[in-house]
């Protein structure tokens, strides 16, 4: 079979955190991998990074913009001869984009097989299939899934019974077949074949999701996690497993990484690299057996029960420079009934060992919780100067939001008359904008909301650098450069590039 598999453009904004990372598609190099594999041939659009500064307006109305390539060119470049068209939505807030694509690709490919992966899908399938003419939706984990879709369609039998799909039977009725368990042996995934993809345009783009301490190449040394955070859509996505790959084969990707690619600083997009202190400490010791030179880090951060001032310290030694704990807050009662399952005191203590080892230390917050009152807010804040105290360099604080199936919008739905439209999904992107965060608090409208999250910065960052001033002039020297220690400078120096983009597009298209 001759699949093609698409990254859909990437929504961006000028004033939001997230559009400052643009990163390989993970996700679509496992599945080119694996269906290669299975003797399948696979070619591939990039839609964000085979025009990584080329910004447009998708939607003048909302003055909705997007990163890559604009919609007929990706059409375009698929090949003719494809039989399955694979593509992927990973966030909610791109999907209205990415149901016009489907739209245009299905004109375009009136007989191929369409399907979509990613985690919008995984939450929202029959959504997705009343609003486009695709034929099946992949749900959850997708290598096993896409292999035994693509050997279905080889053979010429249907979908039915086969698990983690949900598709549009012959009499338009929408089926879905239940979640396919958990691939259990990681190690069996082929790694990601990424001669597909722009990999070195992204390293030149520089826009990875952690900090930029050298070229840069993205990672999964682990799939899952174990916790159940209420506003998370993993246990959705991923359920509840987590599952860790053989060390040796881990590094083994990142030497081949840096011989291909000249890789120095590897991410691990992990959800929660760190859950077995065994894991941890014989994956350091491995690497300075190696001798390899790497830096890593955690962009996405990690949990910090298994690591103390000794796992710390070895961390460091095997070249660990970045990670973040995500708190969320400071009040107990909000963190047992989001199902943050962490102990402040001890998060505390972690954060200590890892900040005197020499880790560069970022923590997460969120305000604006459904349930929250004053007296939980003041909790949090805090617990926010607690943090700046105790030396975290980073600080982030970002709007509640809703992601579609987890518990939290469930709950939301119950109290309110949330609508799926595109409106909301446009709104989910602004948990991170800081000129646009939304509310979904009953009391507390967009606008309080916004004033109490730049409250939070001032107070992290004002607490930080009274207590810290040199950490202040430290950060505007790396800005000067062109690498930066942590996230703030590559935050700063992204915003800056995106609004320059996107001016020069409303220029030229004025």
């Amino acid at each position: 079979m001759h699949l093609t598999l698409i990254q859909a453009p990437q929504l961006i904004s000028p004033t939001n955190y997230i559009s400052t990372i643009a990163i390989p598609p993970l996700g679509l190099a496992y599945l080119a991998a694996s269906a290669r594999e299975a003797g399948h041939q696979v070619a591939a659009v990039d839609g964000v990074g085979e025009a990584l500064e080329n910004i447009w307006n998708f939607d003048k109305e909302r003055d909705i913009w997007l990163r890559g390539l604009e919609l007929d060119e990706i059409v375009n470049r698929i090949d003719s001869a494809t039989d399955v068209i694979g593509v992927g939505c990973m966030f909610s807030c791109q999907w209205p984009s990415t149901r016009e694509l489907l739209k245009r690709i299905r004109v375009r490919f009136p007989d191929a097989v369409i399907l979509l992966g990613g985690e919008h899908a995984s939450s929202a399938p029959e959504r997705v299939l009343e609003e486009t003419p695709i034929d099946l939706c992949a749900v959850g984990e997708g290598e096993e899934t896409m292999v035994e879709v693509l050997k279905r369609i080889d053979a010429g039998e249907g979908y039915e019974e086969l698990a983690g799909t949900v598709y549009r039977a012959a009499d338009g009725s929408i089926v879905n077949n239940g979640p396919r368990a958990r691939i259990r042996d990681v190690d069996e995934i082929p790694l990601p074949y990424w001669d597909l993809f722009p990999v070195e345009d992204y390293i030149t783009f520089a826009n990875p999701h952690g900090a930029v301490r050298g070229r840069s190449m993205p990672m999964l040394a682990t799939r899952g996690c174990p916790y159940q955070c209420t506003f998370c859509s993993s246990p959705a996505m991923w359920t509840t497993a987590w599952r860790a790959r053989d060390i040796k084969s881990v590094i083994d990707e990142m030497v081949l990484y840096h011989d291909k690619y000249g890789a120095t600083d590897i991410h691990f997009e992990d959800l929660t690299a760190v859950v077995k202190r065994s894991w941890i400490v014989e994956f350091c010791q491995e690497l300075l057996k190696r001798e390899e030179k790497f830096t890593w880090q955690l962009p996405s951060g990690t949990r910090s029960e298994a690591i103390d001032g000794e796992v710390a310290a070895l961390m460091v030694q095997a070249g660990c420079r970045n990670f973040s704990y995500s708190i969320e807050s400071g009040s107990v009662e909000t963190l047992k009934i989001i199902k943050k399952r962490i102990h402040l005191d001890k998060v505390h203590a972690s954060s200590r060992a890892a900040i005197k080892s020499g880790i560069r230390l970022q923590v997460n917050f969120i305000l604006g919780f459904p349930h929250e009152t004053w007296r939980h807010a003041r909790d949090t804040y805090r617990e926010i100067a607690r943090c700046a105290w105790i030396g975290f360099h980073e600080f982030n604080c970002c709007a509640f939001s809703p992601l579609p199936n987890t518990e939290a919008f469930r709950e939301l739905q119950q109290t309110t008359d949330i609508k799926e439209d595109d409106e909301f999904y446009y709104s989910l992107f602004g948990y991170m904008d800081i000129t646009d965060y939304q509310s979904y608090h009953p009391r507390w409208g967009n606008w309080r909301l916004r004033s109490m999250i730049y409250g939070a910065y001032a107070l992290f960052y004002g607490t930080s650098y009274l207590i810290r001033p040199w950490r202040l002039f430290a950060e505007v020297y790396n800005y000067m450069g062109h690498s930066s220690q942590g996230k703030l400078g590559k935050l700063v120096r992204g915003l800056i590039k995106n609004r320059k983009l996107q001016w020069e597009a409303r220029k030229s298209s004025a």
